[in-house]
């Protein structure tokens, strides 16, 4: 069984991630907690490092938290799904290839998060997957997002 420490104060106690075992803790050693949470089962969050009432589920690229897996996954499509970018040409922006399907500048990564990170000009405004939009023109000179051919 999985156990942790008592988060409040000086409390040292060891106790087992079971709800109605915390509840009991709270309630007995922590009445002012109890009081505050109001809630017939009292959980702990490992990676709050608090007691909670209810169980949550974290987004692992933010500092929120949702009272659902289905809001969580809901949430990290939207604001974190990365988009990779097609392969880097060999040849770079010294490409003399007329439709070349590989990309030609650098970029710091190979991937973009749509609504937090910003796309430069060197790519395709055409080209946009999470709405599946794709570019179809075969003699695009501007670099794309994997999956386009």
């Amino acid at each position: 069984m999985i156990t942790f420490t008592c988060c409040i104060g000086n409390c040292k106690h060891i106790l087992q991630m079971k709800p109605r075992m915390i509840t009991e803790h709270i309630k007995k050693y922590h009445s002012q907690a109890y009081i505050q949470l109001n809630s017939d089962y009292i959980y702990y969050c490992t990676t709050c490092d608090t007691f909670t009432q209810y169980i949550h589920y974290h987004c692992s690229n933010c500092e929120l938290h949702f009272k659902s897996k289905i809001e969580a996954q809901y949430h990290y499509a939207l604001y974190h799904k990365l988009w990779f970018l097609e392969n880097d040409c060999i040849n770079g922006q010294d490409c003399k290839k007329e439709s070349c399907k590989y990309n030609h500048y650098m970029y710091e990564k190979n991937y973009f998060v749509e609504k937090n990170d910003f796309l430069p000009a060197s790519l395709c405004e055409y080209d946009l997957p999470w709405i599946n939009i794709r570019c179809n023109y075969k003699k695009c000179v501007m670099d794309h997002f994997q999956g386009r051919k």
